[in-house]
């Protein structure tokens, strides 16, 4: 079986939960939730110490075949969820967790002996929507915002060097406003990065259908505020990196994360 390694990573509050909920309402697609930044380090230095212990008479197809299906699975381990063996009879497996991009470096290390493509879901939205639900959820003060913003951005450019990763933006303001919102679906996750899975614009209505938003500010239980401040607007506006950060990422996805229309 041809299986398919995937991740979901971007902005958090950027539609991370809701689009791996819509690859999961198929049968053969299992993307788990998040893992601790540091669990996540130390299975890249365990992989790194069996490739040195494995070296030589060991080091050969079978363990390099085995190698990655065994650190995804114990991903699965360490992760929120609850754990599930990546089987057989999946054909698409990964993570879904924001931020993720930051960790490519553990990434690279994983996937070292992996010969084909790993699809990577960057999910992103309007900045000051993001901020806006980000505050109102957990309270994040808009300098740490910036500063983790930069460093996503940073992240997502240094996937789209690399060619072992098939990078697919996902934009939430974009799906939000589709008037089709099965065909949006389609033609951004299983027309594109998992057309292996012979999936239509149908069934992605399908699954559309049998998912919801479950990670809303309104599903948490948590009031929304209606706007930001103009100080807060301003400190977004001021950083200097992030914009120009945002100005690049214009330029290579037509996306403005920074419109205040």
């Amino acid at each position: 079986m041809n299986r398919q390694f995937c991740f979901i990573g971007g902005l958090p509050r950027a539609g991370t939960r809701q689009f791996t909920d819509v690859i999961n309402a198929h049968s053969a697609c299992l993307i788990q939730g998040e893992f601790y930044p540091n669990s996540l380090k130390l299975v890249g230095k365990l992989l790194q110490q069996a490739d040195v212990d494995h070296k030589g008479k060991y080091f050969d197809s079978t363990y390099q075949r085995h190698r990655t299906l065994g650190a995804m699975n114990m991903l699965s381990m360490i992760s929120k969820s609850r754990y599930y063996d990546f089987d057989n009879s999946l054909s698409v497996v990964g993570f879904k967790s924001p931020r993720l991009e930051l960790h490519k470096k553990t990434l690279d290390i994983i996937f070292k002996f992996y010969e084909s493509e790993v699809v990577f879901f960057y999910c992103v939205r309007n900045l000051f929507d993001n901020y806006l639900s980000l505050n109102s959820m957990f309270n994040v003060p808009v300098e740490r915002f910036i500063y983790q913003t930069k460093l996503s951005l940073e992240g997502y450019f240094q996937l789209c060097l690399d060619k072992k990763y098939h990078v697919q933006l996902l934009d939430l303001d974009d799906f939000i406003g589709a008037d089709n919102k099965k065909y949006w679906l389609f033609s951004h996750i299983f027309d594109s990065a998992l057309k292996g899975l012979g999936v239509n614009a149908e069934q992605c209505a399908e699954y559309y259908e049998e998912t919801i938003n479950r990670n809303s500010t309104e599903a948490s239980g948590k009031s929304r505020r209606s706007s930001l401040d103009n100080c807060e607007i301003e400190a977004i506006l001021s950083s200097e990196i992030l914009t120009q950060l945002c100005q690049k990422f214009h330029k290579k996805t037509g996306v403005d994360l920074l419109n205040l229309g």
